[in-house]
């Protein structure tokens, strides 16, 4: 099982998923541009094998998966049915979402790009108080 977890993903700047399954051997971006995210592992389209916390995405409703409230993304390659239930026989990817922290933290970010792209972004938590 490969898997990026949150300071890799900031670290090299991914917005999409395909983006990070680029450095996943055996994983390959068809064509993200459509407006959901379209990748093969193994050969096999993959794009319908997203599950969140380890429970399925809807596979009716493609969409491109954001990378901000991620702590990790984890990928199983090989005939993972067994497991999962109907999936693709290459494998799957589970998205992990962020988890609340103890300690209290803040992020604030802000990314620019081609074509008019501006992306804000923030990230405050912390407990409420001393209990």
């Amino acid at each position: 099982m490969n898997a990026a977890n949150r300071q890799q993903l900031d670290s090299q700047q991914l917005l999409t998923l395909p983006e990070a399954l680029n450095w996943v051997p055996g994983v390959f971006d068809q064509n993200s541009r459509s407006g959901f995210d379209r990748f093969t592992i193994r050969g096999f389209f993959a794009g319908d094998s997203v599950f969140l916390d380890g429970l399925r995405a809807d596979p009716r409703f493609w969409i491109n998966q954001e990378l901000f409230g991620m702590e990790r993304v984890e990928v199983l390659k090989g005939p993972a049915s067994m497991l999962y239930g109907q999936v693709a026989p290459g494998g799957v990817v589970n998205l992990v979402s962020k988890r609340p922290r103890f300690e209290p933290h803040y992020d604030l970010g802000l990314t620019v790009g081609s074509y008019g792209f501006y992306e804000g972004t923030f990230d405050l938590g912390g407990p409420l108080n001393a209990d």
